[in-house]
C-alpha cells in the first residue's frame, strides 16, 4: 500500500511539474507555446494500467487514479483555457517547402464547419493550390516559409515570405470573436512545421 501511495505522489508530482512547464511557456511566447503544445499534452496523456487494490488497503485506489487524469485535465484547462487570440499582436513562421498544397491563417473559435463550408465566413489564410478558392489569397510562387503576423486590435493579418522580405497579402477587418490559428496541408507525407520567428 505505501509503495502504491508513493508512485500516485510521483505521478502528482510529475503532473504538477508539467503544469508549471506549460504555465512558463504560455508566458514567453505564443510560438514556443504552439510549437511545444503537442509535446505537453502527450507527457499528460501517458496511460497507465488500472492498479489492483490491495487487500486490506484503506482507499480504493483504482478509483483514485481513475479520477487523476480527469482532475489533471480540468487543472490543464483552467491553466490553459485556450489558445485563441482576441487582443494584442502575434506572430508566427509555418514552414511550407516540402509541401505542395497547404493552406494556412487564422480563422474564429466558433468556425466549427466542416469541408468547404469552413471557408465561408470567419477566415482569413492563404493558400498553395493549382486552381483558385472561392475566397483566401492564392500564393503563385513555391515558398520555405510563410509568416503570419496578427494584430487584433489593428484588424489586421499580414503574410509574407520571411527568406525574401516579400509581403504576400494583408486582410483588414475588424475582428470582434476570438482568432485561432489553422493549418491544412494536403500532403501527408510532410508535414507543415510552426517554427520560432526569429529561426531565418
Amino acid at each position: 500500500m505505501k509503495e502504491k501511495l508513493e508512485e500516485i505522489n510521483r505521478h502528482i508530482s510529475a503532473l504538477s511539474h508539467t503544469i508549471k512547464d506549460t504555465e512558463k511557456m504560455m508566458n514567453t511566447s505564443d510560438v514556443c507555446f504552439l510549437k511545444e503544445f503537442p509535446v505537453s499534452m502527450e507527457r499528460v496523456q501517458i496511460s497507465q494500467p488500472d492498479p489492483q487494490m490491495p487487500s486490506g488497503a484503506l482507499i480504493c485506489v483504482p478509483r483514485y487514479l481513475g479520477n487523476l487524469p480527469f482532475r489533471v485535465w480540468k487543472k490543464m484547462q483552467d491553466v490553459v483555457q485556450n489558445k485563441g487570440f482576441s487582443s494584442g499582436t502575434h506572430c508566427w513562421d509555418v514552414e511550407v517547402k516540402q509541401s505542395s498544397v497547404w493552406i494556412l491563417g487564422v480563422t474564429t473559435a466558433s468556425n466549427q464547419r466542416k469541408g468547404q463550408d469552413f471557408f465561408n465566413t470567419g477566415v482569413w489564410f492563404v493558400y498553395r493550390y493549382k486552381r483558385p478558392l472561392r475566397s483566401g489569397f492564392r500564393v503563385e510562387q513555391d515558398l520555405d516559409r510563410v509568416r503570419v503576423n496578427l494584430d487584433y486590435d489593428g484588424g489586421t493579418v499580414s503574410f509574407s515570405d520571411p527568406v525574401t522580405n516579400t509581403h504576400l497579402h494583408t486582410f483588414t477587418t475588424t475582428f470582434t470573436q476570438t482568432l485561432t490559428p489553422f493549418f491544412y496541408n494536403y500532403d501527408d507525407s510532410f508535414s507543415l512545421r510552426i517554427l520560432p520567428v526569429n529561426n531565418l
